[in-house]
Formats: C-alpha cells, sequence, structure tokens
C-alpha cells in the first residue's frame, strides 16, 4: 500500500528501525534462554543500527539489555555503567515504562554489588513514579517486575511482611493483565521464600512445585536472584519438613493447573 501511494520510502526507511527493533527481541529471547553469547551478539548490532539512524531515544531498549547480559556473565560494575547510560537515555525522552525496567536491572546489578540500600532506593523511587502514570501495559509490566525486586530485597532485610504485600501485589497484577510470564515465576519463588520465612515449609513447597511447573512450560531458567529466593525457600522447606512430605507438597503444587494454582496462591 505504501508503495502504491507514492511513500514507498516511508516502508524502505522504517526497515532499518524494524530490524533494529527485532534484533533486540532477538537479544531479549536470547537472555531468557540463557544463551548470553548470542544475546550480546544481537544487542549490540541492535545498538550499533539504532545509533547510525541517529534515533538515540531508541538506544536505551539495547543499552539496557547488554547491561542484563553483563549481569548474567557477573561484571556488575560494566552492568551498573550499562544500566545508568539506558536509565539515562530513557529519562531524556520520558519514556516511564522504559525507565522503570532499567531501574529494575540496575537494582539488579547494584544488589549483586552489596548495595542493598541504593537498590531499594532506587526501586522504591520507581514505584512512586510508576503508580502515578496510567496503568496501560508497559508501565504494569514495569510495575510488576519492580514489585517482584523490591520483594526479594525484603526478604533479604529479614521484612517478611513487606515481602509478602510486594509479591502478592506483583502477582495479582501479573494475573490479571497479563496471565502466564517470567515475572510469574519471580512471584511463585518469592512468596515460596516468604512461606518459608513465616514458618509455613509446606506451603513452601507447593508454591516451589507450581513455579517448576510453570518454568518447564516456559523453558526458561532461574535469573540469579529468583534462584536466591528459590533456594532460600528450598532449604529452609526441606529441613522442616523432610524429604518425603517435602516432595509430596512439591508434587501437589506441580501438578496443579496453571490457572487453580495461581488462584491458590493469591488466596493463600
Amino acid at each position: 500500500v505504501l508503495a502504491l501511494d507514492g511513500t514507498g520510502g516511508v516502508e524502505h526507511a522504517m526497515q532499518p528501525r524494524r530490524r533494529a527493533f527485532l534484533l533486540l527481541v532477538a537479544g531479549i529471547l536470547a537472555t531468557r534462554h540463557g544463551d548470553y553469547d548470542r544475546a550480546a551478539e544481537l544487542d549490540e548490532q541492535s545498538l550499533a543500527l539504532y545509533r547510525d539512524l541517529g534515533h538515540r531515544k531508541s538506544t536505551h531498549g539495547p543499552l539496557r539489555e547488554l547491561g542484563v547480559v553483563a549481569y548474567h556473565r557477573g561484571d556488575y560494575d560494566l552492568a551498573v555503567r550499562l544500566s545508568e547510560q539506558a536509565l539515562a537515555v530513557a529519562r531524556e525522552f520520558g519514556n516511564a515504562s522504559g525507565s522503570g525496567l532499567v531501574v529494575c536491572n540496575l537494582a539488579d546489578a547494584l544488589r549483586a554489588r552489596g548495595d542493598f540500600e541504593q537498590a531499594r532506593t532506587l526501586l522504591e523511587e520507581s514505584l512512586s513514579s510508576l503508580r502515578q502514570q496510567e496503568q496501560q501495559l508497559p508501565m504494569l509490566n514495569a510495575l510488576v517486575n519492580s514489585l517482584a525486586r523490591l520483594g526479594s530485597i525484603e526478604c533479604e532485610t529479614g521484612e517478611v511482611a513487606l515481602a509478602a504485600k510486594s509479591y502478592g501485589e506483583s502477582l495479582e497484577l501479573m494475573w490479571r493483565y497479563v496471565g502466564r510470564g517470567y515475572e510469574t515465576v519471580a512471584c511463585l519463588e518469592g512468596l515460596a521464600r516468604v512461606a518459608a520465612m513465616q514458618g509455613r515449609p509446606e506451603r513452601a513447597a507447593w508454591l516451589l512445585g507450581a513455579s517448576a511447573a510453570l518454568r518447564e512450560e516456559m523453558g526458561t531458567p532461574l535469573s540469579p536472584i529468583i534462584r536466591t529466593d528459590h533456594d532460600h525457600a528450598s532449604e529452609a522447606a526441606q529441613e522442616a519438613l523432610g524429604k518425603t512430605e517435602f516432595e509430596a507438597a512439591w508434587a501437589e503444587g506441580h501438578e496443579m493447573p496453571f490457572e487453580k494454582s495461581i488462584t491458590a496462591a493469591l488466596d493463600m
């Protein structure tokens, strides 16, 4: 249609931007599946293409994802630098949802360096800003991720009631507006850790089983932060229940249909 109405040049000009975006999406998927070398290659191609096009506004995406790759590789200083660059670009162009997601990644890297208070402050400030925005899907995505990150930090600092509230709100938003998603795994693992900290090991084992079923369906590994919550919950629940009871509760959560498991998790 564009070619027929004499604007074929517009379509041609849009093709490199579309390619840059698709490279970014492919990089995100590669990261989700643990292929960090491929992810870095795709993210760098996306960033270079956006820069060649002079489209600075969109460079925050590949910068953010390169920060995520650096984080997964254990280079936390590089992850912080890249995330800070991405955040500066997102804020420069008033991208509230983009800023929210970058803050999540920056908080991950800061936390890994031991800067818990700085990570927490960034997340709390970001959440305050996100709650003031119109709750469209990109904002909700940033809100859900921020709440889950904050919940994990609250677990680390022993604030169980706050962690339960953060994870519960995150899961409720995911269930209401999105459904299945990797963030759902973070919430289930986090709530399992909360349950273990509350002295409810059977519930913790059940939630771990429900999360495992979803992870198997999606084919994605645990991120380092979610792994931390998982390990805390699993070790505490197994120690309290013993192997047989733990496995029975885990199997019950694993075998329950997804919709019922989420409803049950929210009701617990």
